[in-house]
């Protein structure tokens, strides 16, 4: 092959090289890509503007990468929200393209106005650039289409119904639904007033504990749970200005008030008024004001929030107290002192993993698996239902605590660390009802026959028992084999 003709062969491949990089690889991306309404990455977008022949407008600006609402309303924007909003109208695919010279006339596509009989939205992207806006008018009688136009050129384009549906939004559509921005690691205390009635908790550390109407342990995971739950309640409905009618809404004299106190400095708080049926329906709810603008109500933040609201800070306090009788580590346990009809026996160990003894001594051997779950549910032993306090000999005799069926103290090396009393005052019934309260505490807490039957074990079912040449162990407390039989006082 001569020079030649081989120059002219690589001549020929650059130039054809050139002419699919600079020519058709463009269009071929082109049309991978697709025809689309508008050209858009959401990234670059940094405004958008929608306004509607028959609502109010609605206009959004994204400031330090966050959206906000500018109208018809100044608030947080759902950056989510913006986001998909925006995915939408950049996937919104040209299906058909109507030619000026061959379409009729803009009234018949309700493309005439500036609006169109749907929506305009102009977007402004990075730098400051607007894009043309997009005009949204009438959707085709057959089809499922909607027919728009992008101003300055008057082709008519035909996209997906879906883009017709996605253009029509109002501000509560992009506003932020969070009433409460709060994290809940940083409540130091938690206060809850109703009808009259104050709850008042205080975090201890990692517990949390009840202060008001009563001095008590409080059910740690109840509070926490509470805690948690104030960032995510969220409006259905949002009232401006004139739309606020306090008296009738109920938040002259709320129903119910809630306020976290911050470990650092501040607050975060609510009120709810009365519940309302008309849709959305729900509880009138106000974001209570701190700092400066407190005093003034034409701040107020008022919402509709779900029902759920009102009935999970609605509680009482016997529903935030610990049903827990004891603060015992059962590593730590180190002395088991049971006292039922009259007998009283101890099991005694060294320390976590040493084998346990009890006194007075006898025949047969502690059955260590037995001693080992008796201790674990002493520890995690709860009652039923907070149903009083008993602090006095008088009151305990409503309970039957002054005649205790069983009892139970657990010890450390450091001393003792729980006692748990148990009492019914009908022992003899088919099926009684047990009261529980621990020593350092005024709670009585209902009990099932099971629960209590972790008091009121007996010697001989800690240690082996034999029968003829046969060991056979006791059954394990709290493992499955309980005793049925309800203690007797006598």
């Amino acid at each position: 092959m001569s020079l030649l003709r081989t120059s002219l062969i690589a001549a020929l491949a650059i130039a054809l090289g050139l002419y699919i990089y600079f020519f058709e690889a463009p269009k071929m991306a082109i049309e991978a890509k697709g025809d689309h309404v508008v050209d858009i990455e959401p990234a670059q977008v940094e405004h958008l503007e929608l306004t509607y022949p028959d609502a109010k407008p609605v206009e959004l600006a994204k400031k330090d990468g966050a959206w906000r609402l500018v109208a018809p309303v100044e608030a947080a924007a759902d950056t989510n929200a913006v986001d998909l909003f925006l995915g939408a109208v950049r996937d919104a695919a040209i299906e058909r393209r109507i030619p000026k010279g061959e379409a009729e006339a803009l009234t018949s596509y309700g493309l005439e106005s500036a609006t169109g009989t749907r929506a305009r939205l102009e977007l402004t992207v990075a730098g400051g650039k607007t894009l043309p806006a997009i005009i949204v008018g009438n959707t085709t009688p057959v089809d499922y289409h909607a027919f728009v136009r992008v101003e300055g050129n008057d082709d008519v384009l035909l996209t997906a119904l879906l883009f017709h549906t996605t253009i029509k939004k109002t501000a509560f559509d992009f506003r932020s639904k969070s009433l409460l921005h709060v994290n809940p690691q940083a409540i130091a205390r938690l206060t809850i007033e109703k009808a009259g009635r104050k709850i008042e908790l205080e975090k201890k550390g990692d517990d949390w504990a009840l202060l008001s109407p009563i001095n008590d342990r409080a059910d740690t995971e109840a509070v926490r749970a509470l805690v948690s739950t104030l960032p995510t309640i969220e409006a259905l409905a949002y009232l401006e200005g004139p739309e606020i009618d306090r008296a009738k809404f109920g938040l002259d004299s709320p129903s119910l008030s809630v306020t976290a106190d911050l470990a650092a400095t501040g607050k975060v708080a609510f009120k709810l008024g009365v519940a309302d049926e008309a849709a959305p329906a729900g509880s009138f709810f106000e974001r209570v004001q701190d700092g400066p603008d407190a005093a003034d109500p034409t701040t107020a933040q008022v919402a509709k929030v779900a029902d759920w609201v009102a009935t999970t800070y609605g509680v009482e306090a016997n529903d935030v107290r610990d049903r827990k009788l004891v603060r015992c580590n059962g590593d730590d346990v180190v002395k088991m002192a049971f006292t039922r009809d009259g007998e009283t026996f101890t099991l005694l160990r060294e320390g976590a993993g040493k084998p346990w003894s009890i006194e007075p001594a006898g025949d047969g051997a502690v059955v260590q698996r037995i001693a080992d779950n008796a201790m674990q549910s002493l520890v995690d032993l709860k009652g039923d239902k907070l149903v009083g306090d008993a602090g006095e000999p008088a009151t305990k005799t409503a309970y039957a605590l002054d005649e205790p069926l069983a009892r139970v103290e657990l010890s450390t090396k450091d001393g003792l660390c729980g006692a748990i009393t148990g009492a019914s005052k009908e022992p003899g019934a088919t099926t009684p009802v047990f009261y529980l309260q621990s020593d350092d505490r005024s709670a009585v807490l209902t009990a099932s026959a099971s629960q209590m039957s972790r008091l009121s074990m007996k010697r001989a079912e800690f240690v082996e028992m034999k029968v003829g040449a046969a060991t056979k162990d006791a059954p394990a407390a709290g493992n499955g084999a309980e005793d049925e039989t309800a203690p007797s006082r006598q």
